[in-house]
C-alpha cells in the first residue's frame, strides 16, 4: 500500500521499464493505495521497457476482496491506469485473467482512466478472459476498457476475447465518455483484429455521459475484422448517445455475427450496430445471426436504430438478424431496423423486424428497412411486423422504405400488423412499402397486410404499396404482389388504397409496370374517404408502362365510395 501522496505524485505498482527479450509481469497483487493527489495518478502494472520477445501480463489483481486498487481522497486529474504496455515491440503480448476492482474517488475526479491498454507495437496480441469487477468510479473523464490502439504490421493479429465485468459498472462523473473495447491504430491490409464472446453487461452512467461498446476505427488500409458472439446488457444512460458497436476500415472477409445487444435505455440516441463508410475495401462483410431487442430512448428521447450501414464494400450481406422492440419517445425522433446507404452489392436477408414503437408528441417516424444510396441492393425474403406509431400530427411510418439506389430488389418480403395509432389528419402516413426514390426498382412477390390507423381522420391514410418517386429516368416495376387491406378508423374522413402511383407527363419519370399484383381492398370508408384498389394523383396516365397487364384487383362492394381506380376525376366502380 502506498499512502498520503503529494498533489503531483503517481503512484505504480509493478513496473518495468528494461530492454529484455523476455518479460513477466505477472502474478502480482496491487491493492490497499490512497492518494491526496490532484494531478497525480495511478498506475497497477506497466510495461515501459523495449521488449522485443514475450511479454506476458497474466493473473495480476489490481484490487482484491481484501482491499481495493486506489482510493483518491481529492479531485484528481491524473491517469488511472490497471494494466499497460506502452514500448518495445515484441512479438507477442499476453494481457490475460487480470482482475481489476476498487478504484474510488472519494471526491469527483476527471481523471482518465484506462483499465487495460496495450499501445506498443505487437505481432501477435491476445487480451482474454480479463475481468472488471464490480467498478463504481466517480471521475467525468474518458473511461476506458481495452485499448489495442497501435498499428499492425501485414502479419499482425490482435484479440480481444472473454473479457467481462463482474457484477456491474457504475460511472458518476455526468458527463465524458466510456468506451468498452477500442482500437484506432492504423493497421494494414492482411493483418486481423478478432473481438470475441467479450460480455459488458450491467452497466449505469448518468448525466450526458455517452457509451461505445466495441469501438473499431482501426485501419490505415485495415486490418480484416471478426466480431463475434459479444453480448451487451443492461445499459443504463441520461441523455448522452449509445452505440453499441462502431466499426470503420473494412477489409478482407469479415464478419459480424452472433452479437446480443439487448436492454438498453437512455435519453439520446441510441443504436445497436454502426458500420462506418471508411474504407470499403472487405472483399465479403457476413452480419449474420445478431440479436438487437428492447433499445429504447425515453423522455425527451432520440432516434433509436438497429442497424446501420453506410459502408459500400464490394459484397455486404445481413442475414437471420433479430431486431425488435426499439422505441423512442422523442418529439419527431426516428425508430429503424435497418438502414442501408452506399450500398455497392448489399443482401437483406431472412431478417426479423418487429416490434418497433414511436411515440412522440409531433412527427416521429417508424421504419423497418430502408436503402438510401448505391449501386445494388436487394431486401429478400424478409418479415416486418408489430411496427408502431403513436405520433399526433405528421408521423409516417413504413415497412420498407426505398428512396435510393440504382438497382434495388424488394422481394418476397412479409410486411404485417403496422399499426398508426394515434389521431392524426396527415395524409399518407402509413405505408407497407414506399418507393420514393431509386433508378430501377423491382418489387416482386411482397406480402402487405393488416395495415391499421384506427383514429386517423384523413381522406387517404394508408398505402399498401405507395409509389411517389418523381425522379426522371425511373423505372418502378411492380408485380406479382399480395396486398390485403382491412383497415377501419373511428376519424370522421378516412380512406385507403391498395397501390398509389404519382403520375408525371414524362413517360420516362417513374415509370410503373404494374403486374400479375393481387389487390384486395376490404377496408371500410369514413367520411368523404375512399377504399381504392389502384389510386393515382392525377388523371396523366403518361408514366403508367404498357407493359402493366394482368392485375386482379378488388375494393369491396362496388359502389361510389368503394373503387377498383380513382384519380381524382375518374372513379371506376367496375372494369367494365
Amino acid at each position: 500500500a502506498v499512502t498520503g501522496a503529494s498533489s503531483a505524485v503517481s503512484i505504480f505498482g509493478v513496473a518495468n521499464l528494461g530492454a529484455f527479450g523476455t518479460v513477466s509481469l505477472s502474478n502480482n497483487t496491487v491493492r490497499g493505495n490512497t492518494s491526496t493527489a490532484t494531478t497525480g495518478g495511478f498506475t497497477g502494472v506497466t510495461n515501459q521497457g523495449a521488449v522485443t520477445g514475450t511479454l506476458t501480463m497474466d493473473n495480476n489483481k489490481i484490487g482484491d476482496a481484501t482491499a481495493g486498487a486506489v482510493t483518491f481522497s481529492a479531485a484528481t486529474s491524473g491517469s488511472v491506469n490497471g494494466i499497460t504496455n506502452t514500448a518495445g515491440a515484441a512479438t507477442t503480448v499476453s494481457i490475460t485473467g487480470n482482475d481489476i476492482r476498487g478504484i474510488v474517488h472519494s471526491v469527483a475526479g476527471t481523471s482518465a482512466h484506462n483499465y487495460i491498454a496495450n499501445t506498443a507495437a505487437a505481432t501477435t496480441l491476445t487480451v482474454a478472459s480479463n475481468t472488471f469487477t464490480n467498478l463504481n468510479v466517480n471521475t467525468t473523464g474518458t473511461t476506458t476498457f481495452i485499448s489495442m490502439t497501435y498499428t499492425g504490421t501485414a502479419s499482425a493479429v490482435k484479440n480481444v476475447t472473454g473479457n467481462s465485468i463482474v457484477t456491474a459498472f457504475n460511472r458518476g462523473g455526468a458527463s465524458g465518455s466510456t468506451l468498452l473495447i477500442t482500437d484506432n491504430g492504423s493497421t494494414v491490409t492482411g493483418a486481423n483484429s478478432n473481438v470475441l464472446n467479450n460480455n459488458f453487461s450491467n452497466m449505469t452512467v448518468t448525466g450526458t455521459s455517452t457509451i461505445t461498446g466495441i469501438n473499431l476505427t482501426d485501419g490505415g488500409t485495415a486490418p480484416t475484422k471478426t466480431i463475434t458472439g459479444n453480448t451487451f446488457n443492461n445499459w443504463t444512460a441520461g441523455t448522452g448517445t449509445i452505440n453499441a458497436i462502431n466499426v470503420t476500415y473494412w477489409n478482407g472477409v469479415s464478419a459480424l455475427s452472433n452479437n446480443t445487444i439487448t436492454n438498453i435505455t437512455n435519453q439520446g440516441t441510441l443504436t445497436g450496430i454502426t458500420m462506418g463508410s471508411t474504407v470499403s475495401t472487405a472483399t465479403s462483410i457476413a452480419v449474420a445471426s445478431n440479436t438487437i431487442t428492447n433499445l429504447s430512448s425515453t423522455g425527451t428521447g432520440g432516434s433509436v436504430t438497429g442497424i446501420t450501414c453506410s459502408n459500400a464494400s464490394p459484397l455486404i450481406s445481413f442475414t437471420n438478424n433479430t431486431i425488435s422492440t426499439l422505441s423512442s419517445t422523442g418529439a419527431s425522433s426516428s425508430v429503424v431496423g435497418l438502414a442501408v446507404s452506399s450500398a455497392t452489392s448489399t443482401t437483406a436477408s431472412g431478417n426479423t423486424i418487429s416490434g418497433l414503437t414511436a411515440s412522440g408528441a409531433t412527427s416521429p417516424t417508424v421504419t423497418g428497412m430502408s436503402v438510401s444510396s448505391g449501386t445494388l441492393a436487394n431486401f429478400t425474403g424478409n418479415n416486418i411486423n408489430g411496427l408502431s406509431n403513436a405520433g399526433a400530427t405528421s408521423r409516417l411510418t413504413r415497412g420498407i422504405l426505398v428512396s435510393g439506389g440504382t438497382t434495388v430488389n424488394v422481394r418476397a418480403n412479409k410486411i404485417y400488423n403496422i399499426t398508426n395509432s394515434g389521431a392524426s389528419t396527415a395524409t399518407a402516413t402509413l405505408s407497407g412499402i414506399s418507393l420514393t426514390g431509386g433508378t430501377t426498382v423491382n418489387t416482386f412477390n411482397n406480402y402487405v397486410g393488416d395495415l391499421k390507423a384506427p383514429a386517423a381522420n384523413a381522406n387517404e391514410v394508408i398505402r399498401g404499396i405507395s409509389v411517389t418517386t418523381t425522379s426522371s429516368s425511373t423505372t418502378q416495376n411492380v408485380s406479382y404482389n399480395t396486398i390485403h387491406l382491412t383497415a377501419s378508423s373511428t376519424g370522421t374522413n378516412f380512406g385507403t388504397s391498395g397501390i398509389f402511383h404519382t403520375t408525371s407527363a414524362t413517360a420516362t419519370t417513374a415509370t410503373l409496370n404494374m403486374r400479375n399484383n393481387i389487390i384486395n381492398n376490404a377496408s371500410v370508408k369514413s367520411g368523404t374517404g375512399l377504399t381504392v384498389a389502384y389510386r393515382r394523383s392525377s388523371t396523366t396516365l403518361t408514366n403508367y408502362g404498357s407493359a402493366s397487364n394482368n392485375n386482379l384487383v378488388y375494393a369491396g362492394t362496388a359502389s361510389a365510395s368503394n373503387l377498383l381506380f380513382y384519380d381524382g376525376t375518374n372513379s371506376d366502380q367496375t372494369l367494365a
